[in-house]
């Protein structure tokens, strides 16, 4: 059977396991529209306005981004009660699957890696159970899984405008959707560069090519430049920094533990009332701080667990009473200044105990992942189980690989990873250093971890069976 046979056939089943899995969640009833905590900030955001510049004033300065909003009133038109948004949702995100499976397949990737690489993605717990909820998760994942189909596709031929615009344009709206994955604006640059430097070969090698950084200042301009001109936009309507107002806010929960009597004199005075109020609130609730020098287990485990009401009740409340602000409504974006310049101070004053706390928050986020996600271990399994089989049978086979078809398979390794494992670990890094391990953001981050491990099980006897067709055909 040839490679384009084999193609068709991957791409049809993923295709099957696709309609399986809609099939599966209209029929069990789990494709019902689910409303959440932040639903109305998403179907209630666009304001009525005098006038187009107080529109977009108002807009840019909500703490919400204005994709996701958008996506909603785009489907509101013809779906007022959103009833089709779960099938929309999941219909988009699979499309997004298969496309990444073309690019896989495009870049020089075998039928069968491709198809391991994709095929977790359809069923993957996010796309179970965000799908159906009124969030942002589910669109923001499948434009991430875009954003990597397209650098696929523009490293290959980097001569083609509209590769450069479609990806430049899909990251700008993913950024607007989830906020959180700006860090895609910084990355996709740089793996554009290394998918470059691992070019295939029409001989089926992979080689380091001639001129791919050549590729890097367009990549940051067209990557980096619509978001650079947008939050300076931005910041000349509304006078606020970034891509929206909230870290301050999300950080509250983590202000909220850190701050202690001892810390007062280390802060600014025009902050000791706020971290006077905090702590009076954190005594009459019986809340937690972090105490001492040393952040151990157990006392993590106790912020973990009482992290919502430290956030809201110990961080936020006392801020909006001494401020006259309000989370979300009046004067939002002078609360999340102060309580993001709160925040600031307090791990200056204590940046022994922050790197503590978040050192275990990163290792309770790897474990979370593993211990509670099956798909990941059984692709774990196979790999392992793939590896010592691999290296057993083809120990007595030497010389059945061409030295282009090594460098492939290594080169092909170094390709998977890419795609994978710094999507999980820059969204660990970057959501951690003001939250806590939530099951919401390690989902969101570990959804390519069971492809990257099943497509490295595979690898290597596709690759090999490539090998024994070659030599046969000399």
């Amino acid at each position: 059977m040839d490679c384009a046979q084999n193609k068709k056939i991957a791409f049809y089943l993923l295709l099957a396991e696709a309609v399986a899995v809609l099939f599966f969640l209209l029929s069990t009833g789990r494709f019902e529209v689910r409303i959440t905590n932040d639903s109305a900030a998403y179907l209630h955001f666009f304001p009525a306005a005098s006038s187009i510049p107080d529109f977009f004033k108002i807009i840019f300065s909500n703490y919400r981004t204005f994709g996701y909003p958008l996506f909603l009133k785009l489907i509101g038109f013809w779906n007022p009660d959103y009833a089709a948004l779960p099938v929309i949702q999941y219909a988009l995100y699979a499309g997004a699957v298969l496309f990444f499976y073309g690019s896989l397949t495009a870049f020089g990737f075998g039928p069968w890696t491709a198809w391991g690489m994709s095929a977790p993605l359809l069923a993957g717990r996010l796309a179970l159970k965000y799908s159906a909820q009124i969030m942002s998760d589910s669109p923001a994942l499948a434009l991430a899984i875009l954003c990597f189909a397209w650098a696929l596709r523009t490293a290959l031929k980097p001569e083609k405008i509209f590769l450069w615009a479609a990806l430049g344009l899909t990251l700008f709206f993913c950024v607007q959707i989830r906020p959180v994955i700006v860090f895609l604006a910084l990355f996709i640059p740089l793996l554009i560069v290394l998918l470059r430097r691992l070019q295939p070969r029409e001989d089926g090698g992979f080689v380091k090519t001639r001129g791919h950084m050549q590729v890097l200042g367009p990549a940051c301009l067209a990557y980096l430049g619509p978001l650079l001109l947008f939050c300076l936009f931005r910041f000349m309507l509304t006078g606020e920094r970034g891509i929206t107002s909230y870290a301050g806010i999300n950080a509250a929960g983590l202000s909220a533990a850190l701050v202690q009597p001892e810390t007062l004199p280390k802060l600014p005075p025009d902050l000791a009332p706020l971290a006077l109020a905090v702590l009076e609130e954190r005594s009459q609730l019986s809340l937690a701080g972090i105490q001492g020098p040393r952040v151990r287990w157990k006392e993590h485990e106790r912020w973990v667990s009482g992290y919502n009401d430290l956030l809201w009740d110990a961080g936020v409340k006392p801020a909006e009473r001494l401020f006259g602000a309000q989370a979300g409504g009046a004067r939002h974006n002078l609360l999340n200044e102060r309580l993001w310049a709160f925040f600031q101070a307090l791990v200056y004053a204590r940046p022994l105990v922050y790197a503590q706390l978040y050192f275990l928050s990163c290792q309770r986020f790897m474990m979370q992942t593993l211990y509670t996600h099956l798909g990941l271990q059984a692709s774990l399994a196979l790999w392992f189980f793939s590896l010592f089989f691999a290296g057993f049978f083809l120990k007595n086979k030497k010389g059945v690989w061409t030295d282009a078809q090594i460098q492939s398979f290594f080169s092909k390794q170094a390709v998977l990873g890419m795609l994978s494992l710094p999507f999980y670990i820059l969204q660990l890094l970057l959501v951690l250093m003001i939250q806590i391990p939530q099951g919401r953001y390690y989902t969101a981050a570990e959804v390519f971890l069971p492809g990257f491990f099943l497509a490295l099980a595979i690898l290597p006897w596709e690759e090999f069976g490539a090998g024994e067709k070659a030599k046969q055909h000399a």
